[in-house]
């Protein structure tokens, strides 16, 4: 039988802190999320920026259309007037008034805009959706990459993340897809085997990004590394995010005050940084004890073993 001890609280949060607040680890990873972010924003420019042209385009040729139709219409009105005005026998015909012509223009221009911009518009919006579920997934991987790199003191190029975090997109939706889906009909059930499904597969997405496992068998790790201590994740994770709550609290008159100066934003790299920490903290510990090799069991010395002899 395994007796290796889960890392306590206090030691874990200690770590969790310690590890942030090394200037060349917090630098690393402020370095990395605003270079990935910076990246990402340039990526999205690229098929956002065009179809916001377009879509200004196809709104002002609207409003040019409706103006140009407005502007008939009301000359039609003011010519009828001005036939009524020059009557000469007092008496109204048909061929006293201007007979109005059917007006095709606006309706026939927003036609013609709607549907030569629309196969862009769309093709567009589909790229643009795809290109931000990407990045959204990137990002995820990278916050998590950056975190283990940390921990393992190997403050690696953010090339190799990018590939890493861009070959890993389908897989990690795939995974928060499928541990969404087990957390819910958990909850529908009766709310604690919710509670227990996020729990015990909680680390999938480390066990993916530092094993290079596949979805499910990520999952499936990460179910048997909190096996035996899952109530001690669960009561960690909580008691942890009421510190960072409190803490916030505290520090709420200097987050005001550092939306002005920039400190806000360096708290929040701290914050992200610090919870990442903590939960790769517990994942590598929990790893500890399922990976420690069982103690040696030392045979009894009794007069019949050594009869046997």
């Amino acid at each position: 039988m395994n007796t290796q001890t889960f890392i306590g609280f206090r030691e874990a949060v200690k770590k969790a802190f310690d590890l942030s607040f090394v200037n060349q680890n917090l630098g690393y990873y402020v370095k990395v999320i605003l270079l990935v972010n910076v990246i990402f924003a340039l990526v999205a420019g690229i098929f956002m920026v065009p179809l916001f042209f377009v879509q200004a385009k196809t709104s002002v040729d609207r409003a040019n259309s409706f103006t140009s139709s407005f502007n008939t219409n009301q000359q039609l009105k003011i010519d009828e007037l001005n036939a009524v005005e020059n009557l000469s026998d007092g008496t109204f015909t048909p061929d006293d008034f201007t007979q109005p012509t059917q007006n095709t223009t606006f309706d026939t221009a927003y036609s013609s805009n709607y549907e030569s911009s629309t196969p862009f518009v769309l093709i567009a919006t589909l790229v643009g959706m795809v290109v931000a579920f990407v990045v959204a997934m990137m990002q995820y991987n990278v916050s998590i990459m950056t975190a283990l790199n940390i921990y393992n003191s190997n403050l690696a190029g953010i090339k190799g993340m990018l590939k890493t975090a861009l070959f890993r997109s389908l897989s990690m939706f795939f995974l928060l897809v499928v541990y969404g889906l087990v957390i819910l009909i958990g909850l529908l059930l009766f709310i604690i085997p919710g509670i227990v499904f996020a729990v015990r597969f909680g680390f999938a997405p480390y066990v993916m990004l530092d094993e290079n496992k596949g979805a499910l068998a990520s999952m499936k790790e990460s179910w048997r590394l909190v096996k035996g201590n899952t109530l001690n994740v669960y009561l960690k994770l909580i008691g942890f995010t009421i510190t960072i709550w409190f803490l916030a609290l505290l520090l709420s008159p200097v987050l005001a005050l550092g939306m002005y100066t920039g400190i806000s934003a360096l708290l929040l790299f701290i914050g992200q940084l610090v919870f990442m920490l903590f939960s790769v903290v517990l994942y590598k510990d929990l790893k500890r004890i399922k990976t420690a090799p069982e103690p040696f069991a030392t045979p009894q010395v009794t007069p019949e073993t050594v009869a046997t002899l």
